[in-house]
């Protein structure tokens, strides 16, 4: 096993699993070597014991520092908190407005009660396949992958679990790469309403923005050490947390007067209950930002005491829920139907609320490197396999880091409508992970009981609520989403 030393001292991107379901360590592992038999022989065997499985990438990419040997439940608790924590919760006050001031924040208790249900029946599934397939742990993809060879299927489905695990596998480069998009914009919005105070005669568009802060991500990017980002991360939650308690302040002592640009209101011209398509809006940008799901079986593989973990989970989740709940409904009490955007463009254009603004970009822009790490671990590794010539590996690695960072640049030129994508990536790929694959995974783990005990039915009877109200939101999130990006562009 690799100490801690070693780790630091790894300078390679994470590698794909060369084999599924197999027992690993979760420490990061350098590139194949054929310099000479011997090395060769050494990358190979590091290659096939200390391979990062899919969800330590995920955790990795939110936590920034190397897993300690094991989590004490209160370090649990906060890993849970911050894993749910991003872009999607400053989001929430719009889609409120679009969904109404009654039945949004109703809604978003549902979804949050069924994406917290879900991630604990991931964690039940994963363990009723660990005992069953003799390993130790498995990824949310593995998890996928052993469900499919042990359910009640189709033989030539069952005789094929790999599709499992890659079907999943892609649902995350997808978030991952849907979350890059979604931090350029931000980050481009904010620092377009920070000039805009200052120079309002002169303000070039968004998408000039874009293009300004695409070489700093490319020089972030760079850092090919997560280990390398402890300071940067830790600067992130402190902006994140700080710039959390000024929004909070300033929503809860300005109801009805917003930014001040735009007149007063009365909390009775508010919309109560919203329409077909304003709640199918609100639930993307809801799933959006539950995208916590991935950070659950690598915690809870860690902590010091698992059986306390759905407990943790539970008050973490209903922490996250609050924080939602109250930061959409006091976003629209303040600012209401002035809001068209995420909730810190209409904080007022002073010296502390200017300064806010800031400070969450700051921290969006270092969450851009974290995320990053994720879809690079999956897509990077195959390719570089294809490079002959080791010496070319690091070039090549660059090179291909800054195409990714351009393609995600150039996704947000074309789609500069930050909550439509924001809801966009939510019901596309984040429903799919945190609604309809947990359900569909945990009947194909028990359905080996069969179905002549009233549990079993009951089980499959809500499976299958869940797994068609993620599909209806799915279908009606992506197309309202599209729909809006094309009516704008």
């Amino acid at each position: 096993m690799s100490t801690p030393e070693e780790m630091r001292a790894e300078r390679q991107p994470f590698l794909h699993k060369s084999q599924s379901l197999k027992p690993q360590v979760d420490f990061p592992v350098d590139g194949h070597g054929n310099e000479s038999l011997e090395r060769g022989r050494q990358e190979e065997e590091r290659n096939a014991n200390l391979t990062l499985s899919t969800e330590s990438r995920l955790f990795t990419s939110h936590s920034t520092t190397p897993f300690p040997s094991k989590l004490t439940n209160g370090q649990t608790l906060m890993h849970v908190i911050k894993g749910s924590l991003g872009t999607g919760m400053l989001g929430l006050p719009f889609a409120i407005k679009e969904c109404g001031i009654v039945l949004g924040p109703l809604l978003l208790l549902l979804i949050a009660f069924m994406a917290v249900h879900c991630m604990l029946i991931l964690v039940r599934s994963c363990h009723n396949l660990c005992s069953r397939t003799s390993h130790v742990s498995l990824d949310y993809g593995e998890v996928a992958e052993a469900a499919l060879k042990v359910g009640r299927i189709p033989r030539w489905l069952r005789e094929r679990p790999g599709i499992g695990r890659i079907v999943v596998n892609v649902f995350l480069v997808i978030t991952q790469f849907g979350f890059c998009c979604v931090y350029f914009l931000f980050i481009a919005d904010n620092i377009h309403a920070v000039y805009e105070q200052f120079y309002p005669h002169s303000v070039p568009d968004e998408k000039v923005f874009v293009l300004m802060v695409a070489p700093m991500i490319i020089l972030l990017v760079y850092i090919r050490n997560l280990d390398d980002f402890a300071p940067l991360s830790t600067i992130a939650n402190v902006l994140s947390f700080v710039g959390i308690a000024i929004l909070f302040e300033y929503m809860l002592t300005h109801f009805g007067h917003g930014s001040g640009k735009a007149p007063p209101f009365k909390l009775s011209e508010l919309t109560f209950v919203g329409d077909v398509g304003g709640i199918a809006f609100f639930f993307g940008t809801a799933m959006y930002s539950f995208e916590g799901i991935g950070v659950v079986l690598p915690l809870e593989n860690k902590t010091q005491h698992p059986e306390d973990f759905p407990k943790v989970l539970k008050i973490g989740m209903v922490v996250v829920a609050f924080l939602y709940i109250a930061t959409a409904t006091l976003g629209y009490l303040c600012f209401g139907d002035e809001l068209a955007d995420t909730v810190t463009i209409y904080l007022p254009d002073n010296g502390l609320y200017t300064a806010t603004k800031l400070l969450f970009v700051g921290a969006i822009f270092i969450s851009y490197g974290l995320q990053f790490y994720v879809p690079l671990s999956f897509v990077w590794p195959p390719i570089r396999n294809r490079i002959p010539q080791e010496r070319y590996h690091t070039l090549a690695e660059y090179v291909f880091r800054t195409i990714i960072v351009l393609i995600t640049m150039t996704l947000a030129i074309a789609i500069p409508q930050l909550p439509l994508f924001i809801s966009l990536v939510g019901a596309m790929a984040s429903s799919t992970l945190a609604l309809i694959f947990p359900p569909v995974i945990e009947e194909l783990t028990f359905s080996y009981h069969g179905y002549a005990s009233k549990a079993s039915i009951l089980r499959l009877v809500k499976n299958a609520f869940i797994c068609l109200f993620g599909l209806i939101g799915f279908g009606a999130g992506t197309f309202v989403s599209i729909k809006g990006i094309v009516e704008k562009l």
